[in-house]
């Protein structure tokens, strides 16, 4: 798509969570593809700023307006196609103003969560809301599980799309020994063998059942095995108190949030990933595009990613029996190979000038059918 605009809706882009480097990411790769992209947000970017509109904070009535004058002004010049990377406020009212302009609209729900919220949530503004989420074209669905949850809440189940995230494999990409050495002095990481998880420490990432894996596993590991945990959460101090309990905790080290998390996966030898529940986790697709390989809970999103091609590599969530016998698997003579082969598998379908390639021709569907 060449000629138009394309519109991001992005909500509170200046922060680090999974929507937000899943849209800056998806727009640097529409942008290198030549697509007329437009970022609207209502912050500061911290990149891309020549891309992004920053709308100012105002009434409800106000930013329609606001909205309304950008899309009408940009339909002037040829076809638009307006997609919502999530539902806030901010994105709420451009959403309900793109569907009254009849502007073809995306909006992407990354987790069964959201769609249970907006679907069922007894509050009165999300029941008002629903006819205009019935006028949605179509619903990006990161994992097939939120898509199979979504269609039979909507009048058009086929609106409902699946559609896989992306991963930079640029950006993230293998390293070599000399370069996993370097990047461990340089981040502190002082373990012989690394094992690594990149999460919010939250109880649905399952880091509890990972420590209590890794202390079942520790002597089925390589000597001078460590874990390390690269995030922050509310469940950070009761995983370190754990690993303490379990006479683990020298070998468990805690990394707060990295503007630069591609170190972290070019030091560790594998990832482990045991979520009790995901929509598609960034984090694994970014390890495996390093050419990690990878042990990750059977569940949502991160069944796509593994089940065709590595559903040895998946484990019930919750199980740390089975998780630890994974851990020990990943350091096995076969786990580079493996390792190698995900990268292969993460290039041909989910890097994000794949992903994006077919969004684009999603976009042009649109404006062809509503033209």
């Amino acid at each position: 798509m060449k000629n138009g605009t394309i519109y991001f809706v992005v909500p509170r882009i200046d922060r680090t969570g999974g929507y937000e480097r899943q849209a800056l990411t998806l727009s640097r790769a529409l942008i290198e593809l030549g697509a007329p992209l437009r970022i609207l947000s209502d912050c500061e970017p911290t990149e891309l700023r020549d891309h992004v509109r920053t709308l100012p904070s105002a009434s409800v009535l106000k930013l329609c307006r606001v909205f309304r004058q950008e899309f009408q002004g940009a339909r002037r010049a040829g076809p638009v196609v307006v997609h919502f990377h999530a539902l806030y406020r901010f994105s709420a009212v451009g959403l309900w103003t793109a569907t009254r302009l009849h502007v073809p609209t995306l909006l992407k729900l990354p987790s069964s969560t959201d769609v249970r919220v907006l679907f069922q949530s007894p509050r009165v503004a999300l029941r008002l809301f629903q006819p205009t989420l019935q006028r949605v074209d179509r619903f990006l669905c990161p994992s097939r599980t939120v898509a199979e949850e979504l269609r039979p809440r909507l009048r058009r189940p086929e609106a409902a799309t699946y559609l896989p995230n992306g991963v930079d494999t640029r950006r993230f990409s293998p390293s070599t020994k000399e370069e996993q050495l370097r990047q461990r002095d340089r981040l502190g990481i002082r373990f012989r063998h690394v094992i690594l998880h990149v999460g919010r420490h939250v109880p649905l990432k399952g880091g509890d059942v990972l420590i209590r894996a890794f202390a079942q596993a520790k002597g089925s590991l390589p000597v001078d095995t460590g874990l390390v945990f690269l995030g922050d959460g509310q469940q950070t101090e009761a995983w370190k108190r754990l690993a303490g309990e379990l006479g683990i905790g020298e070998a468990v080290l805690f990394a707060s949030t990295h503007n630069e998390p591609e170190l972290y996966y070019q030091a560790a030898d594998a990832f482990a990933l045991p979520s009790l529940q995901e929509g598609m986790p960034n984090a694994l697709l970014e390890a495996m595009a390093c050419g990690l390989p990878c042990a990750a809970s059977d569940t949502g999103g991160i069944r796509d990613i593994l089940a065709d091609k590595f559903p040895g590599q998946l484990v019930a969530p919750g199980d740390v029996d089975a998780l630890a016998s994974a851990l020990a698997k990943l350091f096995q003579p076969a786990a580079l190979a493996l390792g190698a082969q995900m990268r292969e598998h993460i290039e041909a379908h989910f890097s994000i000038n794949v992903i994006g390639r077919r969004l684009i021709d999603l976009y042009e569907e649109l404006i062809g059918s509503n033209g």
